[in-house]
């Protein structure tokens, strides 16, 4: 029982973290481009 939970505590960890991955890629991305702007001056 503790395992199972334990399981499923570790996949939502998982998801969580792709979460926050996905969002930092993203900003990444745009502050890229924004200083690609920004130089293209």
């Amino acid at each position: 029982m503790k395992e199972r939970i334990f399981a499923a505590g570790y996949r939502g960890e998982i998801k969580f973290s792709c979460a926050w991955g996905r969002l930092f890629s993203d900003f990444h991305q745009i502050g890229t481009s924004l200083l690609f702007l920004h130089n293209a001056d």
